[in-house]
């Protein structure tokens, strides 16, 4: 599955795929679950196109895509939105962030 970035203003610091329908993480315990439950992505970067997150071997099914805009932020500012996968290696969804307050702080990498 590939996730292309968009607009300068919906630059993404972290992108997670998480399994099943997941609301907003309010909390950093929250976060933190949904980031244990999340697929692993590789981030390409090579600007156009070719921009964007990978998702390898990624079962059919729903699943949620969270956003983080700044994981220094604070609040943090996060998109959630649910994503239907129909078989593996189908699926090319753009990512246009619609940005709303998430949790007070969260460990940065």
């Amino acid at each position: 599955m590939r996730v292309p970035m968009q607009s300068p203003s919906g630059r993404v610091g972290r992108l997670l795929l998480v399994p099943g329908t997941l609301g907003p993480p309010l909390t950093r315990a929250a976060f933190l679950d949904a980031e244990a439950r999340a697929h692993p992505s590789m981030y390409e970067s090579g600007g156009g196109e070719r921009e964007g997150y990978h998702f390898r071997r990624i079962p059919p099914g729903l699943y949620t895509l969270l956003a983080v805009r700044d994981a220094r932020a604070r609040p943090v500012e996060v998109h959630v939105e649910e994503l239907w996968v129909p078989e593996p290696g189908t699926v090319t969804h753009e990512l246009r962030p619609r940005w709303q307050r998430g949790p007070d702080s969260l460990p940065t990498e």
